[in-house]
């Protein structure tokens, strides 16, 4: 189950479903629900008192762990299976959101990727690591850009990170 607030904590909705990851809020504040059902994942779209079930093509037949929106809303990516995945978000003419398109890997070198987010419209980080510890990572979204790690130096240590997230670098006010 998912429950849901209004900013000051009330007005509660709960959500039904099998294992979920985490929600995420778009720039036009529709919550997208991603699950499993039956044994297929399934998005969900949250505007006001709706819910819609999005048709996401061969995403169904796939394991997500993570799901993530970049920053313009244009496109979505997930780590599921133990690859990295990016993909279309098609929309109408009036903004309105109609479906996903059928992902596509991303190249990367190392296995199991997880906690994928955006960078930047076209970049995206992630941990990632072999025998190493997990590192954040960074790559285009067609594997370009090198397959860098952020930082410079010696491996970081392993902390047993599960969750990546970023900012834009400018302390909080």
């Amino acid at each position: 189950e998912v429950r849901i607030t209004n900013r000051a904590g009330a007005s509660p909705r709960t959500f039904a479903g099998d294992q979920f990851v985490t929600p995420r809020w778009d720039r036009d504040g529709v919550l997208w629900l991603v699950d499993r059902a039956g044994g297929a994942s399934r998005v969900r779209l949250v505007r006001d008192e709706s819910i819609v079930t999005l048709p996401i093509g061969s995403l169904a037949g796939r394991t997500i762990s993570t799901f993530s929106l970049s920053p313009g809303g244009s496109r979505y990516a997930v780590t599921a299976d133990g690859n990295l995945y990016v993909g279309l978000i098609r929309r109408n003419d009036k903004n309105q959101i109609l479906r996903l398109t059928d992902p596509q890997r991303v190249t990367i070198d190392v296995a199991n990727p997880t906690s994928a987010i955006w960078e930047t419209d076209t970049r995206l980080a992630y941990l990632g690591g072999g025998t190493s510890a997990r590192q954040i990572r960074l790559v285009g979204i067609d594997g370009s850009g090198g397959e860098g790690r952020i930082g410079a130096g010696a491996l970081l240590p392993d902390v047993g990170a599960s969750t990546l997230v970023l900012g834009s670098g400018d302390p909080p006010a």
